[in-house]
């Protein structure tokens, strides 16, 4: 995962960032999973196969949203449309600082849903380890409008696709590792 500052002022920074792990990515075969940035330089570094995280995260006046930034557009910006057609993947979380319910509603309003869900949670304590929450969260994305299988399937089958699990992973299949 890079994790870029999202900042518009430290752009070349996370230009820097983001170059290293593209030549990481392509040298090792594996996706890069970046953190939220709607900048287009950042964005045009992404390939098929990488992901896009943390797709409803509340704006600020320094990192924007799929919708802009604190003065927000009526439907998500066109450089996050794009990211599908170019067969980049997205991840949407619900659990913590980067999620903003209305904005979820009003991208599934407008049938922008991402590819993947997760937590980006890991273990908070003893008492609540790691995946707890994923439950929860799935119960959020039924409620806006997502149907049982389709939740499970960006829980399970999508992720393995995306870092290229063997295909008995990620299936409900009697028999198959959970």
């Amino acid at each position: 995962k890079v994790r870029v500052n999202g900042d518009h002022n430290e752009l070349m920074h996370d230009l820097e960032v983001m170059k290293r792990a593209r030549m990481v990515g392509d040298e090792t075969g594996l996706p890069i999973m970046l953190h939220w940035t709607t900048d287009r330089e950042l964005l045009n570094l992404l390939k098929r196969g990488d992901i896009l995280t943390h797709t409803f995260t509340i704006p600020t006046p320094r990192v924007d949203n799929l919708f802009g930034g604190p003065t927000q557009a009526d439907t998500v910006l066109p450089q996050i449309l794009e990211l599908k057609d170019r067969g980049i993947f997205t991840e949407g979380q619900m659990v913590n600082s980067h999620h903003m319910f209305e904005v979820s509603e009003k991208a599934f309003a407008q049938g922008w849903i991402p590819d993947l869900l997760g937590t980006d949670m890991g273990a908070v304590g003893k008492d609540m380890p790691n995946g707890i929450l994923l439950p929860w969260e799935m119960t959020q994305y039924l409620y806006l409008g997502l149907t049982v299988e389709q939740v499970i399937e960006r829980v399970t089958l999508t992720p393995t696709k995306v870092f290229k699990f063997a295909e008995q992973v990620g299936t409900l299949a009697a028999g198959a590792p959970a």
